[in-house]
This record gives C-alpha cells, sequence and structure tokens, in this order.
C-alpha cells in the first residue's frame, strides 16, 4: 500500500449550475455508497437551505482522466440535480418537492416553480470543495471511509471503501447465482457483500462473524484474488 499522502489543488468554489453537469462531475461508483440513502425530508432541508442561501459543508472531489469525481458529497449533489432536473433517476414519476412547512411557501415547489431571480440565484449558489489532484486508489477510499462520519456507512458499504484486492473478490462472490437467484431481499446498501464477506472468512475460520473480525480479516488478506484456494472454496461450498 502506498504510504505517500494525498496531493491536493487549492480549495475552490463551484458553483451548482457546473455541478449539473454529470458527465464532468460523476459519481464514482466503485466505492461509493448507493444514492438515494437520504429520506425525503433530508433532501426538503437540503434544498431549503440553499434557497435561504445558508453555507453547507464543502464537498470532496478528485481530478483523473480530465474529470472531477465525487468523493464525498454525492447525496448533497445528486439531491440538487434532482431538484433542477425534476424528478428522480430510474423513478420519472417522482418529483422532488419542497415542505410548505420548511419554506412557508403557500404551496410546494420544485425548480421549475422559482421565480426567474430565484432560479438565477440557486443555480449561481457556490459550494467550496476540495480537489484531490493526486493519490492512489487506496488513498482516496481511505479518504473517504474518514469522511462518512454524519450518516455511518453499512458494514457492506464499509468493506466496499476498504483498499485491496480482495474487495474485488467480495463483489465476485456476490455475482454467483445464489446471490442473484437465490435471495428474496434486495441489494440495499450493498448489504450482499457483508454477506459475501461472512462467506468468505468462515471459510478462512470458524469463528465470531463480529465486523471488526472481518475487517480484521480483509486488511490480513489485502492482497487475495480469484486464483486463490479461499475464493474457489467458498464459491464452491
Amino acid at each position: 500500500m502506498n504510504k505517500m499522502g494525498l496531493i491536493f489543488a487549492k480549495d475552490k468554489q463551484i458553483s451548482i449550475k457546473r455541478l449539473l453537469n454529470e458527465n464532468k462531475y460523476p459519481v464514482d461508483f466503485d466505492y461509493q455508497r448507493e444514492p438515494g440513502v437520504w429520506s425525503s425530508e433530508d433532501e426538503q432541508y437540503f434544498i431549503d437551505s440553499l434557497l435561504k442561501n445558508i453555507k453547507i459543508p464543502k464537498i470532496y472531489l478528485h481530478f483523473k482522466r480530465n474529470k472531477l469525481y465525487i468523493i464525498d458529497g454525492q447525496q448533497r449533489i445528486e439531491t440538487i440535480r434532482y431538484f433542477v432536473n425534476g424528478r428522480k433517476k430510474n423513478d420519472k414519476l417522482k418529483f422532488l418537492w419542497l415542505s410548505s412547512k420548511i419554506t412557508q411557501r403557500k404551496k410546494d415547489i420544485i425548480f421549475k416553480d422559482l421565480k426567474k431571480n430565484e432560479k438565477r440565484r440557486f443555480l449561481d449558489y457556490t459550494i467550496q470543495s476540495s480537489v484531490v489532484k493526486n493519490g492512489n486508489d487506496d488513498l482516496i477510499r481511505d479518504l473517504f471511509r474518514r469522511l462518512q462520519r454524519g450518516k455511518p456507512l453499512t458494514e457492506g458499504e464499509k468493506l466496499n471503501a476498504m483498499p485491496g484486492s480482495i474487495v474485488k473478490v467480495m463483489r465476485k462472490i456476490t455475482d454467483h447465482k445464489f446471490f442473484v437467484k437465490g435471495l428474496s431481499s434486495k441489494d440495499k446498501r450493498h448489504k450482499f457483500y457483508h454477506i459475501a464477506s461472512v462467506f468468505l472468512y468462515i471459510e478462512d475460520k470458524i469463528d465470531d462473524t463480529n465486523f471488526k473480525n472481518i475487517e480484521r480479516f480483509f486488511e490480513k488478506n489485502y492482497n487475495l484474488s480469484s486464483k486463490d484456494k479461499l475464493y474457489k472454496k467458498c464459491i464452491r461450498n
């Protein structure tokens, strides 16, 4: 694991109008939690804060391949995009409405209902950002884990953000038909990753499968690959 620290560019302000560009500011889903973690009330309060010009915490970005990938701030940026676009992804009929109890308006609104000057002010709103201009994947994942303290990550999300090839092995296990066809529940917030990690762990030793033990197991087996006997044994069983 590379021990060199992350190199940051100078903090800068980015307007909401620019952040709407999903090609320029994409989400790196390799380690990010899935979108939609916030409740409707979380989203409503956040948008209302922007409309009231209340300053929000800065976001973290990673510059690579001529794009600025979102490290921390996905829920905020995606909520902004939902509000402006008037719908949620994969759910064209569900609009993000603001509660009149929060905004103290006579009726609920979406972006298109704002007055012209309100729209301009909203799009011109700037968010402070820290940009990592140099840092390997392991260091970026570590930064992500350190920043996620407001709304705790699930066990699966924490494991998915860990460094090492063992994470890829964990993901590959969930491609097995047991997960694809055998489970009736949905893979909400990487729940299947946690299950896969338990399967992998108990193939190594029969022990207490608490998360601390699994986390230590991942750290110890950092370089585990799909060519190793442990993975093959897990898939076979």
